[in-house]
């Protein structure tokens, strides 16, 4: 039996572990959110032409829809997004304070991803991001 699935999903878990961990700690610092409201900021960002469903905000951060939803009224109360009532239903949409902060906290994780990736021969960097993307869109992964 091969144990290569186990070790890498590992290995992902404790890089993924990690990364969290201290991100959480230097975002909450600096700008008072933790790396799971960056990623949804960001998200709603990269989408600030149009509002989103709450469904469709769910996917990048890989949680049911209640908990994104509690995400949202924190980041709604402190004025980093705005919930709205359309045709479609309800709808989310970053705010610009929301952009202003993503942007900013951007920067920081890209200081502190560069300082991580200092460990690693610049050569096998690409090749890595590259695997983990794949990985992630694996049907394996992705397949209901």
């Amino acid at each position: 039996m091969s144990t290569a699935g186990f070790t890498f999903c590992m290995a992902v878990q404790r890089a993924q572990a990690s990364l969290r961990r201290k991100l959480d700690d230097k975002l909450g610092t600096h700008y008072g959110i933790d790396f799971a409201d960056f990623v949804l900021l960001d998200w709603l960002a990269s989408h600030a032409d149009s509002h989103v469903s709450l469904a469709a905000c769910a996917q990048p951060l890989g949680l049911p829809r209640p908990a994104v939803l509690k995400r949202v009224l924190a980041l709604e109360k402190i004025g980093l997004v705005a919930r709205q009532s359309t045709d479609a239903g309800r709808q989310i949409a970053i705010r610009p304070a929301g952009k202003t902060l993503a942007h900013n906290a951007r920067e920081t994780i890209d200081w502190l991803g560069g300082q991580a990736l200092t460990a690693i021969e610049p050569a096998s960097i690409a090749s890595a991001a590259a695997s983990l993307r794949t990985f992630a869109n694996a049907r394996a992964l992705t397949a209901l």
